[in-house]
């Protein structure tokens, strides 16, 4: 099996998979490298390839940080929850109908951690990196 074989198509169906993976081992590689990640496990189109190089500094630094935190509260037996949500129809445009939302739930219920780490168009085909 090549390595493209082991990757999955980045959409709703997936996502599930990849967040089970960052539970069952929370690679360092998303901590300090979660593009390379992101690229790494998920088959991306040309255009979503790019898209994941060409995140504003803000957005990745952002993402970064919520990797960074999210580790240190699953050392301490927390648990990352990803969800695909409906933005509400007031703040829909054609690239940006559904987010993909990741938190952090810890034992201790103290306060989560959540980032919105990307969005798609309807037919969750078209991505783009952090909140719309």
């Amino acid at each position: 099996m090549t390595e493209q074989d082991k990757k999955s198509t980045f959409g709703p169906e997936t996502l599930n998979a990849l967040v089970a993976q960052m539970n069952s081992q929370f690679p360092d590689e998303l901590t300090t490298h979660w593009r390379r990640f992101v690229t790494k496990n998920l088959e991306m189109t040309e255009g979503q390839r790019k898209s994941i190089d060409d995140i504003p500094d803000p957005v990745a630094k952002s993402i970064h940080e919520f990797f960074v935190q999210a580790a240190a509260q699953l050392k301490t037996g927390g648990q990352i929850h990803g969800k695909i949500v409906k933005r509400p129809e007031a703040t829909r445009t054609i690239a940006a109908v559904h987010e993909v939302h990741l938190s952090v739930e810890t034992p201790q219920l103290s306060p989560q951690l959540n980032i919105v780490i990307a969005h798609c168009d309807a037919d969750c085909r078209n991505w783009g990196w952090g909140p719309a």
